[in-house]
């Protein structure tokens, strides 16, 4: 009898995982020879809005999977865009990928290779626009509000709502004293302009890509099985980490987006964490609708680490079921918090966010990135 349960259970787990593969259907947008961009998607219900959800700067769409299988569930659409700068998009490419054209300054360091923000931003949209979406809501991650921003700025009309998930506020490297120090070194030589013969930014550019190769090399092994050279790889994120170096999620929060959620962990980073609470504060002030969910012992990474609680999560906030304001969700328990407000949680861990101060690195040593950002 404990047999024939056991083989019941695997056949069911089984047909169930093979249900939810044959709903995911691949699609790419060949935008050129030198630039492709892979995506996933599946197809919302009748009457059910789609998702579009945004990487981290190496959060991959695999990554994704434990999550999507369960939001997928309630009858959302989702798609899954790989950015061009990253494997699953670079496979497809038919030469030389486009942000490996380097140019060289006078004295021999990387000049321009033409890859900003938009371009990640317009990567989306070509995807977009192949499925035919008008308008859908969208999920960022990480690094993604960096992308996510510059959509809600300049595309707003193609959002019903955007929704990050432990935003990326500074670049990963400036939450070290020496990234803030050497940041904030090559912005006095770029309004000083000392040395006409030299070019602070690219000097910026340079000792952040050495930096961050230095980094990739510790985990080459696993890079290597991507199916992408590594110094490909690594060009990718290098160009992906320079066109946001000067960018700060905060200066975003006056503008005027489409309704706006956050969701936030409480085992995030203290720095990162303090910095997002200082954008939500500034935002709610703006976005009289939206909504903040801290969920109390999840760490940066949620869609990998608590699937089923950022489905349930995400769920409610799409359906309009929250009053704007702030939640704290439970982790633990799988349910809603209502004793205590983020702040008092965040509090109660042993940290304090000082409503008017802002972080600029205390933690680590060296100018580099996060895996998880």
């Amino acid at each position: 009898m404990q047999v024939y349960k056991i083989i019941l259970f695997f056949t069911f787990w089984l047909s169930s995982v093979l249900s939810f593969a044959n709903q995911i259907k691949e699609g790419v947008v060949q935008i050129s020879d030198q630039r492709a961009v892979y995506y996933q998607h599946i197809d919302a219900k009748p009457g059910m809005p789609t998702v579009v959800m945004l990487n981290g700067l190496i959060y991959s769409i695999e990554n994704w999977k434990s999550y999507i299988e369960e939001f997928s569930k309630l009858g959302y659409g989702v798609v899954l865009v790989a950015y061009s700068t990253q494997p699953e998009s670079l496979r497809h490419v038919k030469t030389t990928p486009y942000f490996e054209n380097i140019k060289f300054g006078p004295t021999g360091y990387p000049y321009h290779v033409g890859l900003e923000t938009k371009d990640l931003a317009e990567d989306v949209l070509a995807v977009t626009n192949q499925l035919g979406l008008d308008e859908f809501h969208l999920q960022t991650l990480s690094y993604g509000s960096i992308v996510g921003s510059y959509l809600a700025n300049n595309h707003s009309d193609r959002l019903k709502s955007i929704t990050m998930v432990t935003p990326a506020v500074l670049p990963a490297h400036r939450y070290t004293p020496y990234g803030e120090s050497r940041h904030m070194y090559y912005l006095w030589l770029n309004q000083t302009n000392i040395n006409p013969f030299v070019i602070p930014d690219h000097l910026y550019d340079l000792e952040l890509y050495q930096t961050l190769r230095t980094v990739m090399e510790f985990q080459r092994r696993s890079i290597d099985t991507l199916g992408v050279g590594f110094e490909t790889f690594v060009n990718g994120v290098f160009q992906m980490g320079r066109s946001a170096k000067y960018f700060d999620l905060k200066d975003e929060a006056r503008n005027q987006w489409p309704k706006t959620n956050l969701i936030l962990a409480s085992e995030e980073e203290f720095l990162l964490l303090k910095d997002q609470m200082h954008f939500w504060r500034e935002k709610k002030q703006v976005s009289k609708d939206s909504r903040m969910v801290l969920v109390q012992g999840a760490p940066h990474a949620i869609p990998g680490t608590n699937p089923s609680d950022l489905s349930k999560i995400y769920a409610e906030l799409l359906e309009d079921k929250m009053d704007a304001g702030e939640y704290t969700y439970d982790v633990s328990s799988g349910s809603w918090n209502d004793a205590d407000g983020p702040e008092a949680v965040i509090n109660s861990c042993g940290f304090y966010l000082g409503k008017n101060n802002s972080s600029l690195g205390s933690s680590s040593s060296s100018l580099g990135f996060s895996s998880s950002f």
